[in-house]
């Protein structure tokens, strides 16, 4: 690609500002350059558009307008990417050469458009994607997997061939202008579900947990759990947020009540009393299978008492953390998924090794109850980190006497 070509559109960038109403659904608003779009709005769109069984179509693309290019062949350029945009409108590498294309000939009041959208898909493939065999990339085509690494790669990366598994995952073997090579995964997997990606509660929670009630289902809570227990490592970060969900449904789900099994537990660890915490961490985990403070304490008690540090963190309780992780990034939009009120303050403590500061509560954007907690790590600035615990309240007695009271009034 030009230097001059891409100098210009960094100007341009950095010059110009974009945005639109929020109001708009989400094509509409991607076609304004939304600035208020999120990465998880982008992924959607992306996955909207997204056709596995056509992503050798623009295949050999790249590599025409990559000629054309050089011969500064702009016109033709703009052509073939207005057409490729207009019945996929998130097509990295239609977005970039048609940015290229208008800079080619000084329109430059479409150029800007056209970057800031090659930005949000840039920047959303790469929220969600790691180009490993464990996190590969999620584009719309063969096409923008060459594109993503020609152009966002170390000038002079050289592309030497392609495998495609079973599994639709399609590997590109790469070398830098060292001669290193490596690889770079992407996931073309016709089964993929947004699902997979991110959790997202207004849209999910109640999908899983009807799932989780019915047999047929892939996410029925009760092959999940025996999965679980059987330390299945091939579960996936949504299944395990979908056995949370399911256990909701269960008798003995009450959060409310559990946290005071849960600061006991935690007060013998506190004070070395490994056995007994022991005992009751597996008692507690008989009735809450997945109780995070059980499971963690289960497995750090067991290294204490056999002195061998293979206990900790255990199977069951690394897959908790990995799915409440995952779930979101603790941000009021996109808070953490947990069961119990107390994992919150549990996972800042133990998990990201900060101190506890304000704790309050409040409500996101769709009315779902969230507990606000301050995280103070030593030289660092403090952060506000939110945690959505909407099913645990509607599910304890404290919400229910509440009710009860309102109702005699």
């Amino acid at each position: 690609m030009h230097k001059k070509l891409i100098t210009g559109l960094l100007i341009l960038f950095g010059l110009q500002g974009f945005g639109q109403s929020n109001d708009l659904n989400l094509s509409e608003r991607f076609g304004k350059c939304d600035s208020t779009l999120t990465d998880y709005e982008v992924m959607d769109l992306l996955f909207h558009y997204r056709d596995v069984a056509k992503m050798n179509q623009n295949d050999g693309v790249l590599e025409d307008l990559q000629n054309l290019e050089r011969n500064d062949a702009f016109p033709e350029i703009e052509k073939i990417c207005s057409e490729i945009l207009d019945y996929n409108p998130v097509n990295l590498t239609a977005l970039t050469y048609y940015a290229i294309a208008q800079l080619g000939q000084e329109k430059e009041e479409n150029i800007t458009s056209s970057w800031d959208k090659t930005q949000m898909i840039y920047n959303a493939v790469k929220r969600f994607g790691k180009g490993t065999a464990s996190a590969p990339f999620i584009v719309s085509d063969l096409n923008d997997a060459k594109a993503l690494i020609y152009l966002y790669w170390e000038k002079g990366t050289e592309i030497n061939s392609l495998k495609k598994s079973q599994e639709g995952i399609v590997n590109i073997l790469i070398s830098n202008p060292k001669g290193v090579n490596d690889t770079v995964s992407f996931n073309f997997d016709k089964s993929l579900n947004i699902r997979e990606i991110y959790f997202d509660y207004h849209r999910d929670f109640q999908f899983y947990l009807a799932e989780s009630a019915s047999p047929q289902s892939e996410f029925y809570y009760e092959t999940l759990l025996d999965r679980f227990q059987s330390h299945d490592k091939s579960l996936k970060n949504n299944e395990i947020i979908a056995l949370m969900i399911g256990f909701k449904n269960n008798q003995n789900y009450h959060p409310y009540k559990n946290v005071e099994k849960e600061r006991e537990i935690m007060k013998l660890m506190g004070d070395k009393n490994y056995d007994k915490a022991l005992m009751l961490s597996k008692e507690l985990l008989k009735t809450n299978p997945v109780n995070f403070t059980a499971l963690m304490e289960e497995g750090f008690s067991l290294w204490k008492i056999n002195d061998d540090r293979s206990y900790f963190p255990s199977v069951k309780s690394r897959m908790i953390v990995d799915a409440i992780l995952w779930s979101g990034t603790g941000s009021n939009t996109h808070s953490y998924f947990v069961l119990s009120p107390l994992d919150g303050q549990t996972i800042i403590s133990y998990i990201f090794g900060g101190n506890i500061g304000t704790m309050g509560s409040g409500d996101d954007s769709n009315g779902y109850f969230l507990d606000m907690l301050d995280m103070e790590i030593e030289g660092q600035e403090t952060i506000t980190l939110y945690f959505n615990i909407d099913h645990a309240i509607n599910n304890s007695e404290f919400k229910k006497q509440i009710e009860k009271s309102l109702d005699k009034e």
